[in-house]
């Protein structure tokens, strides 16, 4: 009789060891070694680090992160939260000093180089779950996580038409739990990496200002479209952020081979025989028998009825960009009929192994709307731009101007 209460208080001590040894974490707040305010891009970033909603365990000497991405390692070998890497340097953006555990907090302590401040210390606290509620949070993060994810499913593309498209069903506030790592990645130039997009611009229609949404997903690891069998991984939609209708619908892939371009290049001009038809960058031949050579990258435009689909190569091979002109093929000096452009587009198209590709099937309206006066940058007035009916970047240029 007297060894079953020493044999109760062996159980009573290994439950004890074993809860002492296994616990769990998540993330409570951010300060600053110095006690003082994050400023700038610092305040930013810590944003960035809470909103990754970390969940950690500990198991002994082991660190086992749950989310936002999935690891397991030595507590002492534990070096970064984001594991983001400078280019230029190969350093840590944020690299971990040490953990401090007691039972009622964790403290994760590192540097934060993207600072202009002296002092870079900063101090990550977390605070010790009960199991039910880590797991039931996670299982919610991560079910979040695929929804947004699977949002951006791979749409078919093969009718080419705007109105078979619809924006996708997501709220926006939501989108950064696609890679809560993302901005870490884009300062340290991570071009690889899966983005989300979620911005707003705005443009001017006669005396009124227009805002549109614009979102999608670049880089993602698995297919947002699909065009005659050929997968995108990058997608994004634009809408009128008023009344909510899409204005466009933008695929791209990076480093599609010959064989795929000109396939769907056929594709686009048999499903848009009586379109309209103007280019951007191909080789010019002027009146005086001079030539202006190939640009960096080149676009076809087939304009009809409420739509307009540009196709549009944005890395012309170096090779090809030196030579200029190829076999003395070059769009006339009147400009050329639409046959003669379609001809000398996938004639230099042929001669490209592999480019990135971007389409675009835009409304009409959207389209001159992106054209009008008001809307044009200075930086898109010289040159060849007469013959250009829609340069892709002139997004890029309004959206970096209002960021």
């Amino acid at each position: 009789m007297r060894l079953l209460p020493l044999f109760v208080c062996i159980l009573l001590f290994n439950a004890c060891a074993a809860q002492q040894q296994e616990s769990y974490w998540k993330a409570a707040e951010i300060v600053k070694a110095d006690g003082e305010a994050f400023r700038g891009i610092t305040e930013s970033y810590m944003e960035m680090l809470m909103d990754m909603q970390l969940h950690i365990q500990l198991k002994g000497d082991s660190l086992i992160v749950d989310y936002p991405y999935q690891r397991s390692l030595e507590i002492s070998t534990f070096k970064s939260l984001t594991n983001a890497r400078i280019e230029q340097t190969g350093a840590l953006l944020d690299s971990v000093e040490k953990v401090e555990v007691t039972s009622e907090s964790l403290k994760i302590w590192f540097r934060y180089l993207g600072t202009s401040e002296k002092d870079n210390r900063f101090c990550l606290h977390m605070l010790p779950q009960n199991r039910e509620s880590y797991v039931q949070e996670l299982e919610q993060l991560y079910k979040e996580s695929s929804a947004n994810a699977a949002a951006f499913g791979a749409i078919d593309l093969s009718a080419l038409k705007l109105a078979a498209f619809k924006m996708p069903e997501i709220d926006p506030r939501t989108l950064a739990k696609i890679n809560p790592i993302q901005m870490a990645q884009e300062l340290t130039g991570d071009e690889q990496s899966t983005k989300a997009i979620d911005r707003t611009f705005t443009l001017t229609k006669g005396a009124l200002k227009q805002e549109y949404s614009n979102i999608g997903l670049e880089n993602s690891a698995t297919p947002t479209a699909r065009l005659q069998g050929v997968d995108f991984h990058t997608t994004e939609y634009i809408s009128d952020a008023k009344n909510k209708t899409l204005q466009a619908v933008i695929a791209v892939e990076k480093n599609v081979e010959q064989s795929v371009l000109l396939k769907l290049y056929d594709e686009l001009l048999a499903q848009n025989k009586d379109a309209q038809v103007a280019q951007f960058g191909l080789p010019k031949f002027y009146e005086d028998g001079t030539a202006l050579g190939i640009h960096s990258f080149m676009a076809i435009t087939l304009k009809s009825g409420s739509q307009t689909i540009k196709f549009a190569i944005d890395d012309v091979p170096e090779e090809l960009y030196i030579a200029e002109v190829d076999q003395n093929i070059a769009v006339p000096a009147e400009g050329g009929t639409a046959d003669e452009i379609k001809k000398i587009f996938r004639h230099y198209l042929g001669l490209i192994d592999r480019t990135n590709l971007n389409i675009f099937i835009v409304s009409n309206e959207f389209d001159q709307l992106l054209h009008a006066k008001e809307n044009s940058s200075e930086s898109l007035t010289s040159g060849n731009i007469n013959n250009y009916v829609f340069k892709w970047t002139r997004l890029t240029d309004i959206w970096d101007s209002q960021e």
